[in-house]
């Protein structure tokens, strides 16, 4: 495995990158980088890097996108806007088209304009159970880690890189969002 300085230099034209190489990255700062990946490859000396969602290290919500996911996981209406264009469509009853149909609106959020993405995440939010009920095991799955856990990163033999703020879709962004997206993260 290489690293994010190797890459870099590469990319630079100091050095070419070894043959086969591989770089293992992961991306938002879910915890379970710190509790599973991190001590796995630590113990056999691989290198890897973490790239951090600023605005959820050390904020009990869940990533926008999971949020939406377990939102519609708990949708209960007859009907269900869809993204972008306003339409009602049908929360179907079958489990196989309820994934499908939340594909589909997953899709649409990140089609949309950033306003109108966290205009829809606030429909769900309001159509929906608060706080929602998240097993143990979702927990494991979806929380993000905290500002310790991060710091505690690099002497474990990870490169922390950035990975915006709250994790838009950046070609939805207008110039000065995506300036502070990057900025600021």
């Amino acid at each position: 495995p290489v690293t994010l300085s190797h890459v870099r230099a590469s990319i630079l034209g100091h050095k070419p990158l070894p043959r086969r190489s591989v770089l293992i990255t992961f991306d938002d700062g879910y915890r379970n980088v710190y509790t599973h990946a991190a001590p796995v490859l630590q113990r056999y000396g691989v290198p890897a890097a973490v790239f951090l969602s600023t605005a959820y290290i050390n904020n009990p919500c869940l990533y926008w996108y999971d949020e939406v996911r377990q939102r519609l996981n708990h949708w209960t209406e007859a009907q269900i806007e869809i993204p972008g264009d306003g339409s009602l469509a049908d929360w179907p009853a079958n489990d196989a088209a309820r994934t499908a149909r939340a594909r589909q609106i997953g899709q649409a959020c990140k089609r949309v304009p950033n306003q109108q993405r966290l205009d829809y995440l606030e429909y769900l939010r309001a159509h929906t159970p608060q706080p929602l009920p998240l097993t143990g095991e979702q927990h494991q799955v979806l929380d993000p880690m905290s500002w310790e856990e991060a710091r505690r990163l690099p002497g474990m033999g990870f490169e922390i890189g950035s990975h915006t703020v709250t994790h838009p879709i950046l070609t939805r962004l207008n110039r000065e969002e995506l300036k502070a997206e990057l900025e600021d993260s």
